[in-house]
């Protein structure tokens, strides 16, 4: 699946998850503003499948997950990425999380969502 998205600066990746209901545009302007200061990041806002200018997606949890892991496998070649989630992106990247592979080099959720399991978390 294609997802729409923004990238900001240069460097390590960080892959941020927005919540539910919302788009790349609102985690990219509550996160830029201090983030911006800090070199050495490449920041990656996607809009979540069904969100923003991203198709429908899965109808599940799982399937959104499995659609924002491939869609990060392909945008990231592989390279370490830190995940930070906010609400159900927080829901999302401990999904994301609980298939770490080597490419996971940290997270960070805020607000997480609590609305059940994952399928593997």
């Amino acid at each position: 699946m294609d997802l729409a998205w923004e990238a900001h600066g240069a460097g390590r990746p960080l892959l941020c998850l927005h919540g539910f209901g919302m788009d790349r545009t609102v985690m990219a302007a509550a996160l830029e503003p201090a983030l911006s200061r800090r070199p050495g990041w490449r920041r990656i806002y996607p809009d979540l499948p069904g969100h923003g200018e991203s198709p429908a997606g899965p109808g599940d949890s799982d399937g959104v997950a499995a659609s924002v892991h491939e869609w990060a496998d392909l945008r990231l070649g592989g390279a370490p990425a830190v995940l930070a989630g906010w609400s159900y992106g927080g829901y999302l990247a401990t999904a994301l999380a609980a298939r770490a592979d080597p490419g996971l080099a940290g997270r960070r959720f805020r607000g997480r969502a609590g609305a059940g399991p994952i399928s593997g978390c």
